[in-house]
């Protein structure tokens, strides 16, 4: 699969649920974006969840769970309508995931 495909399964399957988790932060306005990432030589770096999720166990399962769904799962062809989530993931994700 295409890095840029995968990256919007992670971004689906395990930004989203993480910003729901973590809220808006400083953070993300410079790094951390929906979409962030870098290919690495051993694969991609997804640099959209802050590090939060390593000093916290119960975080732990949405991230294994995000990122194996990210592996196998499709993206559905319509997602959740912008009215029904946070209007600032609506604007992160664009049009594309709405």
């Amino acid at each position: 699969p295409n890095l840029e495909e995968f990256v919007k399964k992670l971004d689906f399957f395990l930004g989203i649920p993480l910003y729901i988790k973590e809220g808006e932060s400083e953070r993300r306005k410079l790094y951390g974006k929906f979409g962030d990432y870098r290919p690495k030589r051993y694969g991609v770096e997804y640099r959209t969840p802050s590090n939060k999720w390593v000093f916290n166990t119960e975080w732990y399962e949405i991230i294994f769970e995000g990122v194996e769904r990210a592996l196998k799962d499709k993206l559905p062809k319509k997602v959740i309508n912008p009215s029904g989530m946070s209007l600032a993931i609506a604007k992160e994700l664009g049009n594309e995931y709405c």
